[in-house]
């Protein structure tokens, strides 16, 4: 997955990832404040009833507090390269639960291997497998993207969407509601 040429190193001291079951929004809210490539993150819709929607049309700086509703962090900073890589391996339907797990795990060793740290969560209540990694040097969209596409040729559950959307592509950080 790491081009030949060393493009791109990864990024050793993810020290706060390996803990992503953590469940207090305030710990989530610290990681995202240290990992965001960005002064600010996306902040999800509430509808009239309090139910969270999949849109997040307002943004919160990472300055201040952490918002009342679920977040995602951007992925890539404003110049429009990535310094977050999560790849989001979707179990849609129970049927698929298995196939996300094992290639979450198979692209965690390639990734490994190269020697990225990678921290690999569940996401709920699919049974979903985001696996986390970040690079120290920014990596250009258009490596993103053929990474991306890499990976889902070989992993089908892949979600590239994050991915390969440099201007909006966000996902909700380890331990964020």
């Amino acid at each position: 997955i790491v081009p030949a040429s060393g493009a791109f190193a990864p990024y050793r001291s993810l020290a706060c990832l390996p803990a992503c079951r953590c469940s207090a929004t305030s710990t989530a809210w610290e990681l995202t404040r240290a990992i965001s490539p960005r002064s600010s993150v996306r902040v999800a819709s509430v509808d009239a009833y309090g139910a969270i929607l999949n849109s997040y049309p307002s943004t919160r700086r990472t300055s201040s507090s952490a918002p009342d509703a679920p977040w995602a962090v951007n992925l890539a900073g404003r110049d429009g390269a990535y310094r977050l890589l999560p790849f989001d391996f979707d179990a849609h339907e129970p049927a698929l639960i298995e196939e996300a797990a094992a290639a979450a795990i198979a692209t965690r060793a390639l990734l490994e291997d190269a020697g990225f740290t990678t921290v690999l969560c569940e996401s709920a209540p699919n049974g979903g497998r985001p696996l986390w990694t970040a690079a120290v040097d920014p990596i250009p969209a258009t490596t993103v993207r053929r990474i991306a596409e890499a990976v889902k040729r070989l992993h089908p559950t892949l979600d590239t969407g994050a991915l390969t959307n440099a201007a909006t592509g966000a996902m909700r950080p380890p331990g964020a509601p």
